[in-house]
């Protein structure tokens, strides 16, 4: 254990290089599919198809208690066996599929155009045919498997918005780590390849730093509040589930939704609209809601 409070059992090379069998690798998927993630010796053994059982039980042995360990009679699936192989069938670590363009039942928000979906490189894409590129976030392949062409875009963005929850709520969705969240501006995120419509410094970002792997989760500030007591009953009390509003919709970063209006620290005012009404909320640089402007 760590000053951190975080237990740490080792060299993850190692852990990972006992990953490096054939055998090793059936044993786990063999308890993945055994009830409870729980097997007996003989049976796992059986469902592998290692005859000798000297050889069997090195391998088994060769787990450590890590992604594997003794219960009882038999050996299961320990939480980090349990997410290893999760990410294994879902192809996190296999998988390099593409998928689309495929059309997207929704015009742009800023334009009108149409919009268009693709997975490639790990990334799900949205394109507005006059804007260009709408959206991208960073999806494992798992997360499309055995989805229907017309179901891709729904998955990415409902991925993405538990992304966006996890790393608000204090979890890393990477390593599960804490996480700090602080209001900067699109200056602090955007990368080289982008081209707002205002200047960055003008555009109000949510960033979330993972304190143990680094990780960083970006978004706009009304895709992070769109969650808040206050937007869920503005929406719902117009007959609108916020579930159901599109991230790239959500997204949008022109300054008749989203605006800084402090710099130091950050401050910012966002805005969200349905039936000809608007709601404002006034945000510090800690994401906190300070203010709220009800119609």
């Amino acid at each position: 254990m760590d000053g951190t409070g975080h237990a740490d059992d080792g060299d993850p090379g190692e852990a990972f290089a006992t990953l490096a069998s054939e055998i090793r690798v059936a044993i786990l998927r063999a308890l993945w599919d055994a009830d409870d993630h729980v097997a007996t010796f003989s049976d796992l053994q059986s469902a592998v198809g290692v005859e000798d059982s000297g050889k069997f039980n090195y391998h088994v042995g060769r787990f450590d208690g890590r992604f594997v360990e003794r219960d009882g009679d038999g050996y299961r699936l320990t939480q980090a066996g349990v997410r290893l192989v999760g990410a294994l069938v879902g192809g996190s670590y296999t998988s390099r599929d593409a998928a689309g363009p495929v059309p997207i039942d929704d015009p742009c928000p800023a334009c009108g155009g149409e919009l268009t979906f693709e997975y490639s490189d790990d990334h799900g894409l949205v394109d507005c045919e006059s804007c260009g590129r709408l959206s991208e976030y960073p999806v494992p392949p798992g997360v499309l498997a055995d989805r229907d062409a017309d179901e891709l875009a729904d998955a990415v963005q409902q991925y993405a918005h538990s992304v966006i929850e996890r790393a608000s709520r204090g979890f890393c969705p990477q390593c599960e780590g804490p996480t700090d969240s602080r209001l900067v501006t699109a200056a602090a995120t955007a990368g080289d390849a982008s081209t707002p419509p205002r200047a960055l410094d003008e555009i109000p970002m949510a960033r979330s730093d993972c304190r143990r792997c680094g990780r960083t989760v970006d978004t706009t500030v009304r895709i992070r509040l769109v969650r808040h007591p206050d937007v869920v009953s503005f929406f719902r009390d117009r007959g609108v589930d916020y579930r159901d509003l599109s991230i790239w919709r959500l997204g949008g970063i022109d300054d008749d939704v989203a605006e800084v209006v402090g710099r130091d620290p950050v401050e910012a005012t966002v805005r969200y609209r349905a039936d000809g009404d608007t709601l404002a909320l006034s945000v510090d640089d800690s994401l906190s809601v300070v203010a709220v402007d009800r119609p």
